[in-house]
């Protein structure tokens, strides 16, 4: 039996003040599958000095300083931990979305909706919008 992919979208209440982007790192081959605007990933990925972090996700953003303040050891740590339960984990100035490795049944969407509201509830805690 082949067991397909699911997708879950967290929605931020109030939109990140600066462009960013958050997802697996991945070779140039890889880039349109993981990255839809594409354009933009070609961009240097800016390090967090966290080599568990950075070794998994790479982020692109408009502004170095409120995304040093937005991805504290806490959002990061959450961030890679999702990332490593599921297939991949992205991150806009809008929200934030994980693709699963397979299907979920409805009873087990909490298992991605309630860390995607704990990362939200760290970034509030993190960055005044």
């Amino acid at each position: 039996m082949t067991v397909g992919a699911s997708s879950s979208r967290c929605a931020f209440a109030r939109a990140l003040p600066f462009y960013l982007r958050l997802g697996p790192t991945c070779g140039w081959f890889d880039v349109p599958k993981y990255y839809p605007d594409a354009w933009s990933e070609w961009a240097s990925a800016q390090k967090t000095g966290d080599s568990a972090f950075d070794r998994e996700l790479r982020v692109v953003s408009a502004d170095q300083a409120a995304q040093r303040s937005l991805l504290t050891p806490e959002v990061r740590k959450a961030l890679v931990e999702l990332h490593s339960k599921h297939e991949r984990v992205h991150m806009t100035t809008e929200s934030i979305s994980v693709r699963t490795k397979g299907m979920l049944v409805p009873q087990t969407f909490a298992e991605i909706l309630r860390p995607l509201a704990e990362i939200e509830k760290m970034i509030d805690r993190s960055t005044a919008r």
